[in-house]
């Protein structure tokens, strides 16, 4: 009798192992379930402000991002990259912001081609031509000339072109007095700045000489070139746009004479065949600001070439402010 309550015992223990067996496993997978969720909480709340730029309408929040700008002949916005830390809605015109991811630099050609010792009674049609082809340039210009042309230099404000100083009638700084130095750049800088209303322009020294004294005096850049068409040399047409064209490289910046009719045909001829060549004429700041150059008073300048750096023309003005135009 003992051994068959034994027997009955232990298969109702075994029959209640049974029916307990199903619930601890749901409530082990209840468990893990539970687990898996607390720890998916855990990361998404640890790394959720990571990754994306977020943006609140309502404030005027900042972070870096890439400057976004308008292709001019699709209209689709393209980006590149930049360390400054800016205002995302006032960039883009809106307050919805999406992190971009920057595009590759523009591989637009950039070219400054520039006229010393004017103006002339030529340089209205001149600029006018120039307008016509949709070119920017700059000048160099002596102050008595530009008093003895002031609708020259006007036209060329109008025509968005830059105007620069050669001094007020070109000695040689290198070898003049400290007086000299500052009545040649001082005179010529009113002048200037009398056209425009702009301050501080910049210099091109004749002959492509300066002095120490001349470097801590000036309150704008040297501007000199890295190809010399030498127009005043051959004085032709034809010599002068081959020496501009066989020369003209990304980033150049060209010295040529309008003063000479030579010079001034012959440009007109080679910026047409660079222009099918892909290039774009830009004035000096243009072109140094457009490859991020950090412009510095007193430095010299021979060129611009792309090292990375080739901002789109509306670009600019975030990084550097507005043009001397």
């Amino acid at each position: 009798m003992s051994t068959s309550r034994t027997s009955n015992t232990g298969r109702s223990r075994r029959k209640v192992k049974k029916r307990r067996a199903p619930l601890r496993t749901i409530l082990s997978l209840t468990f893990a379930a539970i687990l898996c969720v607390g720890v998916y909480a855990a990361v998404s709340a640890a790394f959720s402000n990571t990754g994306k730029i977020q943006v609140d309408s309502s404030s005027s929040s900042t972070a870096s991002v890439p400057i976004l700008s308008k292709n001019p002949d699709t209209g689709a916005e393209k980006a590149k990259d930049s360390d400054k830390t800016l205002d995302l809605p006032a960039i883009v015109g809106r307050d919805d912001v999406e992190q971009k991811e920057p595009l590759p630099n523009s591989d637009e050609k950039l070219i400054a081609l520039t006229f010393d010792d004017g103006p002339s009674a030529d340089s209205v049609a001149f600029v006018e031509e120039l307008n016509a082809l949709g070119v920017r340039c700059t000048f160099f210009m002596q102050g008595y000339l530009i008093e003895a042309y002031p609708d020259a230099a006007k036209a060329m404000v109008a025509g968005g072109h830059q105007i620069a100083s050669h001094t007020y009638d070109h000695p040689n700084l290198a070898t003049s007095s400290d007086s000299v130095v500052m009545e040649q750049i001082d005179k010529t800088e009113a002048l200037l700045s009398a056209v425009d209303g702009k301050e501080n322009h910049y210099l091109r020294c004749p002959y492509g000489e300066a002095s120490d004294f001349v470097r801590s005096y000036v309150k704008s850049p040297l501007i000199y070139w890295s190809v010399d068409s030498e127009d005043w040399r051959t004085l032709d047409r034809e010599a002068v746009c081959e020496s501009i064209v066989s020369h003209a490289y990304d980033g150049a910046i060209i010295l040529a004479h309008e003063i000479y009719e030579t010079s001034r045909t012959g440009s007109i001829d080679a910026i047409k065949e660079l222009q099918a060549q892909g290039y774009t004429f830009v004035t000096v700041e243009e072109l140094l600001k457009r490859r991020g150059v950090q412009i510095k008073n007193g430095e010299t300048y021979f060129d611009a070439q792309n090292k990375g750096v080739n901002l789109y023309r509306e670009d600019v003005d975030l990084y550097f402010g507005s043009f001397a135009e």
